[in-house]
């Protein structure tokens, strides 16, 4: 071999060793910036699921089961005009008969989250009527 291939293999090497160490540093920086977050997170979040257990038992639902208000996407203070209004935008963005000729899965998919936020909707309509 001459000297130029000589010297082009040992610049891909380098070349090769330096993208391989930058790479594996920057994946163990970030792996450590994700630790610190998600430890900075973790008191977070059990503050964020006591309040959501709070509002499950305010809502009548299973702590870990959605409640009607999150099926909804209003806040469990919301008007009964608010609950209707995105109850209506929801029903008409997920119906199944706007999914004609789709595929088999999504049209179920449609139907199965219809009959949720039917659920949910009937919910609501039974927590607004006895709350004050």
């Amino acid at each position: 071999m001459s000297g130029v291939e000589w010297f082009v293999i040992i610049t891909c090497a380098l070349v090769g060793y330096g993208v391989v160490s930058w790479l594996s540093n920057r994946q163990a920086r970030h792996e450590e910036s994700v630790r610190h977050e998600s430890e900075g997170e973790s008191g977070s979040q059990s503050n964020r699921q006591e309040e959501d257990d709070s509002r499950a038992q305010q809502a009548n639902c299973r702590p870990g089961q959605e409640s009607w208000f999150q099926v909804l996407g209003v806040a469990p203070s919301a008007s009964w005009e608010q609950v209707r209004s995105e109850y209506r935008k929801k029903i008409q963005q997920y119906h199944p008969d706007r999914l004609e000729g789709m595929a088999a899965e999504l049209r179920q998919l449609a139907v199965e989250r219809c009959q949720r936020l039917n659920a949910a909707y009937e919910e609501a309509k039974r927590f607004k009527a006895t709350s004050p």
